[in-house]
């Protein structure tokens, strides 16, 4: 059984690197296309043999491939890898086959979620006249969210354990650390084997998703404060190395860097360790000292405050234009916001935003409006106070749950602690990011991780209530 995992799996990387390489050598989109279907029939195969391998499937489609794949044109219209995660969901509950009901509070959260895209559905409908299905099929790669329900049943079921879904999700982000190095090393020497596009900032940086190396710092400081052996730590901490490398160097998002910053060190101060918690504080302190004392890190802090207060083209600036621009279509429709507009379907482009340009006040040139810049904006703006209400009540709640279950329960789990760092991420980072919306694969682990902690606590308590019954 393991031999024939290996070759499907095996199959399949060849398959990817045979598609990349297609694309950016020879520029063939018709070849590479059909490499890149036969990669995902095999990929939907292997989930059908080993159910666990759909966490890492989903998280390569929501991470766009990697990079590594282009996007599939359909005629006018780009399909994003994000876009094939609905499929694997729908395949999943075929997999799953035997339907187990439980009381699920995660599985109620996303409920939600999808009631809403319902309601926002019929509210462009009502504003701007655009066809609920329309309407429906914005924002797909969120979707992802429907896997939850086939995985948490299998889950359940005993199918997938526990131990199955966090080494895949680990084994998928050190692998999508590994790949964005190389494409970032490969561009010094000029190959470009990334479909993200790429500016200079620090040096290069790339249009990637820096989040699987955030949950990579996080997931490396539990592992720092579990592990016993030497050898074990030495190479946590070189991957630790890395992912805090690759979130400074590759995206060079400052809000992500000083946010992981944040919330790395809210984790170690949650510690129970106090002698590692010491020494963690430590040398962050010496490092951030030593690194603040170099004339370089301050040229990028200097650079960084110019370009964000610039009246050329600082993000403050074109934040400010964009919070406008949505804040005027919003008024009249602030219960339920106005719904998720299509950027290519008639009056619908208007409030998508990412057609207007053109110069704005003070000679501004503005190359589109973008709610995915304006945080949970975008929550009210999409679905109204009503929505973003429900998203801060939810988050909240799970966020005192969780430091109810490390503060006074003293659990320090991986399944709980990961999707706490996301949680706390996200308040933090709440002005300019909303990952619930623009990086579906982040929220899908946080989504996962903590459905994975509340069952496991849910049998503990069982498990305890049985033997007290039995003592008796």
């Amino acid at each position: 059984m393991n031999t024939k995992k290996l070759n499907g799996r095996a199959c399949i990387r060849i398959l990817i690197i045979l598609s990349c390489l297609t694309f950016y050598v020879t520029k063939s989109t018709t070849l590479s296309t059909i490499l890149s279907a036969t990669v995902v029939a095999l990929m939907l195969l292997e989930i059908y043999k080993v159910p666990k391998y759909s966490v890492t499937v989903l998280l390569f489609f929501s991470f766009e491939a990697m990079g590594l794949l282009p996007s599939v044109k359909l005629g006018s219209s780009t399909l994003s890898w994000a876009d094939l995660n609905i499929i694997v969901a729908i395949w999943l509950f075929f997999v799953m086959g035997k339907v187990v009901v439980k009381k699920d509070k995660v599985g109620f959260v996303i409920f939600l979620f999808l009631v809403s895209r319902a309601v926002g559905a019929f509210t462009g409908y009502s504003i701007y006249n655009q066809g609920i299905i329309t309407g429906l099929m914005v924002l797909r790669p969120m979707y992802i969210y429907l896997a939850y329900y086939p995985l948490i049943m299998m889950y359940s079921m005993g199918r997938i354990s526990k131990e199955d879904i966090l080494s895949e999700i680990f084994k998928f982000i050190k692998t999508i650390s590994i790949v964005y190095l190389c494409q970032l090393l490969l561009l010094y020497v000029g190959v470009d084997i990334s479909s993200f596009s790429h500016t200079v900032r620090w040096g290069y940086r790339i249009y990637a998703s820096n989040v699987p190396q955030m949950v990579g710092v996080f997931w490396c400081l539990v592992a720092l404060m579990k592990t016993n052996t030497d050898e074990e730590k030495k190479k946590t901490i070189g991957w630790l190395i890395l992912f805090i490398f690759e979130v400074i160097f590759i995206n060079q998002s400052r809000m992500v860097i000083l946010c992981t910053a944040l919330t790395a060190g809210i984790i170690i101060l949650f510690s129970p360790s106090v002698k590692n918690k010491f020494w963690i504080i430590f040398a962050a302190v010496v490092v951030g000292l030593f690194a603040l004392s170099t004339s370089t890190v301050q040229g990028i802090i200097i650079d960084s405050i110019s370009e964000s207060e610039s009246t050329e083209g600082g993000n403050i600036v074109y934040r400010t234009y964009e919070k406008n621009y949505f804040e005027n279509l919003l008024k009249g429709h602030e219960l339920l916001g106005v719904g998720t507009p299509n950027q290519n379907y008639g009056q619908a482009a208007i409030y998508n935003g990412k057609q207007q340009s053109g110069f704005a006040r003070d000679n501004f040139y503005m190359s589109g409006y973008y709610t995915s810049d304006l945080g949970i904006f975008a929550i009210r703006y999409y679905w109204g106070i009503v929505g973003l209400a429900i998203y801060e009540i939810i988050s909240i709640a799970v966020l005192l749950y969780q430091i109810k279950e490390v503060v006074l329960c003293k659990r320090y789990e991986y399944e709980l602690i990961v999707p706490m760092g996301i949680n706390i991420f996200g308040f933090a980072a709440s002005s300019t990011l909303c990952y619930y919306i623009t990086r579906p694969g982040l929220y899908f682990v946080f989504l996962i991780l903590q459905g994975i902690y509340i069952a496991e606590r849910r049998r503990e308590k069982q498990n305890e209530n049985s033997m007290c019954r039995n003592m008796v």
